[in-house]
């Protein structure tokens, strides 16, 4: 479970909340099931050994700045097919009463199976952790997310990436679709840039490093 998926769900626990209609799910899922059917060249070659480094900014309805935040994303496959997930974030936003910071912890698993010879289908569950600061207060949260996805080598240098994401944290609920593509910089090395479409929408740039 992708750590900003859940961040943001904890971030608009304390300032707003919302969700995307399940017809935009629907739609993504639909995009997903085209990217799976389109992948059915080469060999697949999608590691799930890998730290991320990734920044996000989003845009918070009633708020005049953007949330931006950094967090540190470690993959690693335990088995042929699971592997776990762990992933520290930081970020802050300014609001009417102050700077809202945020930092948080989330772990979880995945299970991946092949599709065909470029493609495989994932699903996820991460819980997660997290504490907010807002003027001279201290709020704890802690939640759940779960998501299934697509990923699929769209040649040698690219892949591309569509993920449909469930979150609750503290009672407050959201489905986000998350599309990334991510490019070859070097041997072992990506950069990838990606957006997530919830209420309100994220975007994304990490640098990635196979192992």
């Amino acid at each position: 479970m992708r750590f900003s998926n859940c961040f943001t769900t904890a971030i608009k626990s304390h300032v707003n909340g919302g969700g995307i209609p399940l017809k935009k799910a629907i739609t993504a899922l639909s995009l997903a099931t085209t990217l799976l059917i389109s992948a059915i060249s080469s060999a697949s070659d999608l590691n799930y050994d890998y730290v991320e480094i990734r920044y996000s900014s989003k845009n918070l309805d009633n708020q005049t700045d953007n949330f931006s935040g950094y967090d540190l994303y470690l993959n690693k496959s335990i088995s042929n097919n699971v592997y776990l997930l762990f992933d520290y974030g930081i970020g802050s936003v300014n609001t009417s009463e102050g700077s809202l910071d945020v930092n948080g912890i989330s772990v979880g698993a995945g299970y991946y199976t092949p599709i065909n010879y470029k493609t495989d289908l994932y699903a996820e569950i991460g819980f997660l952790k997290s504490k907010a600061k807002l003027a001279g207060r201290s709020v704890d949260a802690n939640g759940r997310g779960y998501g299934l996805g697509v990923r699929s080598k769209l040649n040698s240098k690219v892949e591309g990436l569509v993920f449909i994401n469930y979150t609750d944290v503290e009672g407050k609920t959201d489905t986000g679709i998350d599309i990334q593509l991510a490019f070859e910089l070097a041997r072992n090395m990506q950069i990838s840039a990606g957006i997530d479409f919830e209420d309100e929408r994220t975007s994304t740039i990490a640098l990635r490093l196979n192992f």
